[in-house]
């Protein structure tokens, strides 16, 4: 799980690491790995992408089928934003 290059280490996004990061970004924030790794994140974040509808027309289409509790799941995650996710996602949350 590197973003990074020659990583032996877990979730790293540099170079050549051994060690897992204690801190990772969240919404553009700088966040406990351990806290986001307890987080319980909706379902929805997790789909296939579609050649035809790219990146957020999969992401939409997948949020459609999210329930009341995906989209309170999504707001309690940390560093939750509504601007970095529509950003992301093209997703309008209220």
């Amino acid at each position: 799980m590197n973003s990074g290059n020659w990583n032996s280490g877990n979730r790293e996004s540099g170079m050549f690491n051994t060690k897992q990061p204690k801190y990772i970004n969240v919404f553009n924030k700088k966040c406990l790995l351990d806290t986001w790794d307890n987080a319980k994140k909706p379902d929805f974040l997790y789909f296939d992408i579609d050649k035809e509808l790219g990146y957020k027309g999969s992401f939409k289409k997948s949020f459609e089928k999210a329930t009341k509790k995906d989209i309170e799941l999504l707001k309690a995650l940390p560093n939750f934003n509504k601007k970095v996710f529509f950003e992301i996602s093209g997703i309008e949350i209220g």
